[in-house]
């Protein structure tokens, strides 16, 4: 949900500012025309196709802002579907509440699991999450080094 970020730098932070990204893996350009971007199976808004000549180049990202699709994205649960010109799915994503200014990507390299990007990157690599801290312990911890070093000094 854009809230404080010109994410497609018209000049304004707002809904409008939502995008979908794809990303080509492979060494050659492919051609997009004919597939489609939906948020809703047979519901939602329309779905967006790519018109002949759209193209994604190799190893490139595509960013898809809504002024470009007209695929509104709900950010309290919604789906994102991509689907090739013969009506197949070929990946979607289901997600909950996003935060703002936050996107759901790929965990690393546009593979692998789905997972709440709190630093998003259009038009880049996915950067992996931080790691997790370590919550400290309630109570404290005597390590033998420092039982033995007690002990020694006595």
């Amino acid at each position: 949900m854009p809230r404080a970020v010109d994410w497609d730098g018209d000049g304004v932070a707002n809904y409008r500012d939502e995008w979908i990204e794809l990303y080509n893996a492979s060494d050659q350009e492919v051609s997009l025309a004919g597939w489609m971007l939906d948020d809703l199976l047979d519901g939602g808004t329309a779905p967006f196709t790519f018109p002949a000549g759209a193209v994604l180049g190799p190893c490139a990202y595509g960013v898809y802002y809504l002024r470009d699709t007209g695929v509104v994205l709900n950010n309290d649960r919604d789906q994102v579907w991509l689907i090739a010109p013969d009506g197949s799915v070929r990946d979607q994503v289901e997600y909950q509440v996003v935060e703002a200014d936050a996107a759901y990507g790929r965990r690393t390299g546009c593979v692998g699991e789905w997972v709440l990007c709190r630093d998003p990157s259009p038009g880049e690599e996915n950067r992996p999450p931080p790691p997790t801290p370590t919550p400290l312990p309630t109570r404290w911890l005597y390590l033998p080094l420092l039982q033995r070093a007690s002990s020694s000094s006595a």
